[in-house]
């Protein structure tokens, strides 16, 4: 983890420098820009005394407010090219823009970034620092420019405090002939433009109740997550008490929160306004190809109507309405007296559960994480309900009285056991493993019965039909003529080895008899060991391979002269006999099969103890006549080789078999702890599961994860239970007001 926070701690630095060092190359192409422009462009013509005015108040450095600039003549000069709009984000959330045309830096006066296109033709004047726009083609200049601004100004402050009459006409008006498709000519345009202020009033309740809607409940699911980390954390780390405590201050704010009664706002200011609505076109100045619709009050005032209302509207063209509209937003809260929220909001209360959803997600995330990432949650639940039960001691040192009394889910559970291993499945013809994780307590013994197995298929198994003594004269041949090829000596090399096989005709013979018996079981397998004996053997001064064929007739021919004897190495020798034990392998299983299945049968009507693996282990080596694997004695480490011998070996599995089921191998056991789990198993078997690590004392972790899972519980059940509810209400709403609606506006065209 530590590793990946560095990672992106380094990528967030690198992405910051790239930035950084972006933003300063920009910087200095744009200074060098404006340098070179102002340097290499024929000015236009001079400045106006009108013009001089006017740009008085933007010399001034936008990067430096407090430090007046000067222009450095009275030329202007026109600038072409693309407006770029460029800059760098702070950390702290502030960012620095800056405006270019042609790469060179531009301060733009009053709304004239309203007239510039992607690609612009501009008239400016030169200060040190940045050029000023003083006209952008023929839809801009300073005078317009501030003339417009004084119009918004009157007209911001007469819709500001209600001054009854027309608001007055603003230049830069969405609604112009420059932007309604199709036109209409200037007359038309006035007209739609006309907006009047009838009156200002206040908010009514039912106003103020559907403007301040209770939200998604985002602060109050960010508490009850505090909560639920503070539950998990002192369940994981300790400080129980504390951590609880935490948590219950953070549930109780949270709760407070969803539940509180809602507070009244104060009354915002409402104006009565009579106008044209405009359903207009707008084309985007900077691009226009791009057009979308919108409903305006005139020119002056975009709406957004219910949708409820807009499918009962009916207006004759040209008509003019009578809106209740919100000074600081403009949202309509009246339509020609028909529509109205008030109204609408006393006659079907507002239904709210965007809160409920988003707090019901957050109980369902609770649950899931304690349920897939607490694999312990169940015990948690089982020591918490042993607590709260008061349940008594359960002890017993007999393995019957415990099968026909067994002890009760989640009580402290103390036993003194005699228990031996289990012998677990057989799996892909292997002996099965001896698990003494898994032990048993009374029941039926262990009786592996005697498993005669013929004694030529024995040595194929053991390895003893392959008779090998190593050539030492051959080995120090082989390993002198490496040195030579190689022209050095190695020390850290093995030394090559060559063995003898000195009963090889007793051998081929012997292989030759095994896979005639089983030709068509063993057919893979002595293929293999065949071709391992007829191409790696040397059996003559020749050196070379002779074939299985060959290898066989002479064996058979050298049976009643003597013993012949070939060479070979000792990886050969080692995969020879993997493979003769493979031919004998499957005879083997086949030998012990029904003697293993009444074993298995036999193991039935005991207590199962399971226990940690360490233990485990310590009775294992125990049972089977081993030291016990310490730390302080290394001699030991002889034991787990041993039982890697014993694995996967049918005649050593099945003598420590033998071992175990012993009457005077059981080993001596104490369990002592909660019973977390408990099992009736087909064949008579009761397993117990046993935690050692739970008693009462340490009882308050469980607690804190149990209250931690019934939290996310709660929330999930009750909120998800009020938003559903709160959804059939909402649409139950919906349907009436449109019924409404519907009634009225039928009632109204009778008249």
């Amino acid at each position: 983890m530590e590793i990946l926070n560095i990672l992106f701690v380094v990528a967030i630095l690198l992405y910051s420098s790239y930035s950084a060092i972006t933003y300063i190359s920009r910087r200095r192409q744009n200074k060098s820009q404006l340098r070179d422009f102002h340097a290499k462009s024929q000015p236009t013509r001079k400045l106006s005394e009108e013009e001089h005015a006017l740009v008085q108040p933007f010399l001034v450095s936008p990067s430096h407010p407090n430090k007046p600039a000067q222009l450095k003549d009275q030329n202007v000069y026109l600038l072409e090219g693309e407006f770029i709009s460029h800059g760098i984000s702070y950390g702290n959330g502030a960012k620095t823009l800056h405006d270019t045309i042609a790469g060179v830096d531009v301060l733009l006066p009053y709304d004239a970034r309203s007239f510039i296109g992607r690609f612009t033709s501009a008239e400016v004047v030169f200060t040190d620092k940045y050029a000023i726009v003083i006209s952008i083609e023929d839809h801009f200049n300073l005078a317009e420019g501030k003339k417009r601004l004084h119009a918004q100004q009157v007209s911001h402050q007469q819709w500001e405090y209600g001054e009854e009459g027309q608001i007055a006409d603003m230049e830069n008006s969405t609604l112009t002939e420059r932007n309604i498709l199709g036109g209409g000519g200037a007359e038309l345009a006035k007209e739609m433009r006309q907006v009047r202020i009838l009156s200002q009033r206040e908010e009514t309740n039912s106003e103020i109740i559907a403007r301040k809607t209770p939200g998604f409940g985002i602060i109050a699911s960010l508490l009850l997550l505090c909560a639920y980390a503070a539950l998990i954390y002192g369940a994981t780390n300790g400080s129980e008490m504390l951590w609880l405590a935490v948590s219950s201050i953070f549930t109780i704010v949270a709760i407070y929160l969803i539940w509180r009664p809602r507070v009244a706002s104060k009354p915002e200011k409402v104006n009565e306004v009579e106008g044209t609505l405009n359903l207009v076109q707008i084309q985007d100045p900077a691009n226009t190809a791009l057009v979308h619709t919108q409903l305006f009050l005139g020119d002056k005032i975009p709406l957004q109507l219910p949708d409820s209302w807009l499918a009962h509207i009916r207006l004759a063209p040209d008509s003019v309405v009578k809106l209740a509209l919100r000074v600081s937003d403009y949202s309509v809260l009246s339509f020609n007296k028909t529509f109205s929220v008030d109204n609408e909001v006393r006659r079907f209360p507002l239904i709210f559960w965007g809160k409920h959803l988003t707090i019901a997600i957050v109980g369902a995330g609770m649950v899931l994480f304690m349920i897939f990432v607490n694999d312990e949650i169940k015990s948690d639940i089982t020591q918490v309900q042993s607590v709260l039960a008061s349940n008594k001691q359960y002890q017993s040192d007999s393995a019957s009285n415990t099968l026909k009394h067994p002890p009760t889910l989640g009580s402290m559970v103390e036993l003194n056991t005699q228990v031996r291993c289990t012998v677990d499945d057989s799996l892909n013809q292997q002996p099965g493993e001896i698990n003494c994780g898994k032990l048993r307590w009374g029941g039926r013994a262990l009786a592996p019965r005697t498993v005669s197995v013929d004694a030529a298929l024995l040595a194929f198994y053991d390895g003893s039909a392959i008779q090998s003594e190593k050539n030492h004269q051959a080995s120090l041949m082989l390993q002198m003529r490496q040195m030579s090829l190689s022209g050095r000596y190695d020390p850290y090399v093995a030394p090559p080895s060559i063995y003898n096989i000195t009963n090889l005709s007793a051998l081929v013979i012997g292989i030759e008899e095994q896979c005639a018996a089983n030709k068509s079981a063993l057919q893979e397998a002595c293929s293999k060991l065949k071709n391992l004996m007829g191409e790696e053997l040397v059996v003559d001064a020749s050196n070379e391979a002779i074939g299985w064929e060959k290898l066989l007739a002479q064996s058979i021919k050298d049976a009643a002269s003597g013993e012949h004897i070939a060479l070979l190495r000792e990886s050969t020798l080692i995969s020879l006999r993997s493979a003769a034990r493979s031919i004998a392998e499957a005879q083997i299983h086949d030998s012990y099969k029904q003697a293993f299945l009444q074993l298995q049968q036999g193991q039935q009507g005991a207590v199962i103890l399971n226990v940690d693996p360490g233990q485990a282990n310590q009775i294992k080596q125990a049972s089977l006549g081993l030291k016990t694997l310490s730390i302080e004695n290394e001699g030991d480490a002889a034991a787990p080789a041993l039982l890697d011998e014993i694995r996967g070996d049918w005649l050593k599995s099945w003598e420590a078999y033998g071992r175990i089921a012993q009457a005077d191998n059981l080993q001596a056991l104490r369990v002592k702890g909660l019973l977390v789990g408990m099992e009736q198993a087909k064949n008579g078997d009761l397993i117990l599961e046993l935690d050692p690590y739970r008693t009462p004392d340490n009882v308050m972790r469980a607690v804190l994860a149990v209250v931690a899972l019934l939290l996310g519980l709660l929330l999930m059940l009750v909120h998800g239970t009020c938003w559903g509810v709160n959804i059939w209400r909402a649409n139950k709403r919906a349907k009436a007001i449109n019924l409404y609606y519907a009634q009225q506006a039928s009632a109204n065209s009778r008249f």
